[in-house]
């Protein structure tokens, strides 16, 4: 099992969300304000199941949603523990393995054979009783092999520190954590830890990246720097799977630009912490080796690639395809192929004036001789000769962030046209479209990313009506998350989608195995990750456009902590997929070389379906 990159930048950004403000958490009680190989199966992945009903808004328009008169809940008094059950009835018990903040969404579920109605939380170190309710019953649920009944228990108003178990029907949960910025205070240090652990330092690798060949031509490029992209690969992307057009996953350059914005947007809880320096030298660490891989003639290469040998005198810089890593010359990073990413790093990260092997200046230059490169040929290095979505939010990040560095109207005008590009792409059911016909986007990493930069766009954007648009986008866009994934019985709030598959399109769970690459599917903790995010950051700014206070929708918080329950651990198989936390981690990854390693605060790839 793998520890992707890009998964565990996915919990750095959602923690540095969740970590901000106890009221994010809390949310509205109501909707919104109007206007590799080693993936865990689940088997099955329905596409309709029975209805529980879409996502309500009964908020009138132009009236913010009012915040429920919740008060802290406690059990009655003299309540007792219920430590006998009713034997004949098999209960699964499946909760967050590190614990819940304080102010969030609390919720566990319960699979048993027979029929339940209550449950408590009892303190774990002298079993008092400190909540009791009722369990909702959601019905028979059999989708991934499991044809028990399934309940949720909702213990949100429980808002004491410490540590608890569940109880249900005499059997106990493994114990979990309540308290505030529980999620930082636990796993940000060795998240960070893993990014440092994983550079491309070591002595005998940082020579041989001093003089790489391009695959076509030969030659010799400095190329130092960077990430290990996972525990089994030590290769160097800044994206691939590019001849599939459609797949493209951001890797470092993301990044860089995640640790960016979290040392800009949590820079107070970071520095009370002792950790705001750390972030930006890693953050500085990205950004130069995107400077070094931008070649003199204006685009990025896109990978420093050893066909998945670990064999320094394998390394080239191209592009591959295949399972069999069959490397390909067209070595030029398109927009979608971590090019706008690269330049979006790069431009933030120059607005700090702080320098790592480059200077501020240095990084700022990179950053628009690659946009200018590549608003000229981007086209010419996407392999189907065409733009997609892709293009359009990772050169959407590029320009905003560009104009937030410069304030020059060309990057603001660039990023308008691909905003509006974003929101013609938008379907009535609210995904978007991914090509110029009607494959709908999905994406195992990056599905939450075009919200993060219609977002970012709208933070610099100077005209209110273009700001209101994008919004609107993003809106439009959440409102179908929580449709989609609350339309059919889904216990744990897993992030459904609209995929194509045999020329259809339709709902799913998992992302579809049979696509375009032709043999590639992961598990998806960096898309369950990455949809937190956008739920949170989307609904937020969309409730703050609106005048109301800025956090995000009770319902929009409740998806989003459930996507990042799933990786802690509160899924089918009981598995934690962040490395040092929790329990029943995947199998590590075994190899003699150090570099080839599965370092704590690593996410594993997670699970998938077994019929998609």
């Amino acid at each position: 099992m793998t520890s992707r990159l890009f998964a565990s930048l996915a919990l750095v950004g959602i923690v540095a969300v969740a970590c901000g403000k106890k009221e994010d958490l809390q949310g509205s009680c109501t909707g919104n304000c109007s206007a590799s190989g080693g993936e865990m199966n689940v088997p099955g992945d329905p596409g309709n199941g029975s209805s529980t009903g879409g996502a309500q808004n009964d908020t009138p328009a132009g009236e913010c949603a009012k915040p429920a008169d919740e008060e802290v809940s406690a059990a009655p008094e003299g309540a007792t523990a219920q430590l006998q059950g009713d034997d004949s009835i098999e209960v699964t018990l499946r909760t967050n393995h590190l614990g819940y903040a304080a102010e969030g969404t609390k919720r566990a579920v319960v699979a048993a054979s027979g029929s339940l109605s209550s449950f408590q939380i009892i303190r774990a170190s002298d079993q008092s009783v400190r909540y009791e309710g009722e369990l909702t019953s959601l019905g028979s649920f059999d989708a991934w092999g499991s044809s028990q009944q399934h309940y949720v228990a909702d213990f949100t108003t429980l808002r004491e520190d410490g540590t608890f178990q569940l109880l249900v029907n005499g059997q106990t949960s493994e114990e979990f954590r309540i308290g505030a910025r529980i999620h930082f205070d636990a796993t940000f240090t060795d998240v960070l830890g893993f990014f440092n652990g994983s550079r491309a330092d070591e002595a005998d690798v940082w020579a041989a990246d001093a003089a790489i060949p391009k695959e076509d031509s030969g030659g010799s490029y400095d190329v130092r720097g960077g990430w290990y992209d996972a525990s089994g690969d030590i290769s160097k992307y800044l994206s691939h799977l590019s001849y599939a057009n459609f797949m493209n996953p951001q890797q470092i350059p993301l990044t860089a630009w995640a640790l960016a914005w979290v040392h800009d947007e949590a820079g107070e809880l970071l520095a009370a912490k002792g950790l705001k320096s750390q972030v930006q030298e890693e953050a500085l660490w990205g950004a130069d080796y995107l400077v070094r891989v931008l070649d003199p003639d204006g685009y990025f290469y896109i990978n420093v690639f050893d066909t998945w040998t670990g064999e320094l005198d394998q390394r080239s810089i191209c592009a591959f395809r295949d399972s069999e890593g069959t490397k390909l010359w067209e070595y030029q990073a398109a927009f979608r192929e971590g090019g706008g990413m690269s330049i979006a790093a790069l431009a933030r990260i120059a607005s700090w004036s702080a320098s790592g092997s480059f200077s501020a200046g240095e990084y700022l230059a990179a950053a628009e001789r690659g946009f200018a490169h590549l608003q000229q040929h981007n086209t010419s290095y996407c392999d189907d000769g065409k733009e997609n979505v892709i293009d359009d939010y990772t050169a959407l990040m590029a320009a905003s962030e560009l104009f937030a560095a410069t304030q020059k109207d060309e990057y603001l005008t660039a990023a308008r046209s691909r905003a509006s590009a974003l929101r013609s792409r938008l379907h009535s059911a609210g995904y978007f479209i991914a090509d110029d016909g009607s494959r709908p986007f999905w994406h195992a990493a990056d599905a939450g990313l075009p919200v993060v930069a219609l977002v970012r766009y709208a933070e610099v954007e100077t005209d209110a009506e273009e700001r209101r648009n994008a919004l609107d986008t993003v809106e439009r866009h959440l409102d179908y998350l929580l449709d989609v994934t609350s339309e059919v019985t889904n216990p744990y709030g897993y992030a459904r989608q609209h995929v194509n598959t045999g020329g259809g399109v339709r709902t799913s769970f998992f992302i579809p195995h049979d696509n375009e690459t032709g043999y590639w599917w992961q598990g998806e903790s960096a898309r369950l990750g990455s949809l937190a995010t956008a739920a949170l950051l989307g609904g937020r700014a969309v409730a703050s456009a609106d005048g109301c206070p800025g956090k995000a929708s009770r319902e929009q918080v409740t998806y989003a902590i459930d996507q990042i329950d799933w990786i802690l651990g509160k899924n089918p198989l009981d598995m934690s997929f962040l490395q040092g936390t929790g329990r029943n981690h995947p199998p590590a990854y075994c190899s003699h070389k150090a570099q080839h390693s599965t370092l704590d605060g690593g996410i594993s790839n997670g699970i998938t379906g077994s019929e998609t």
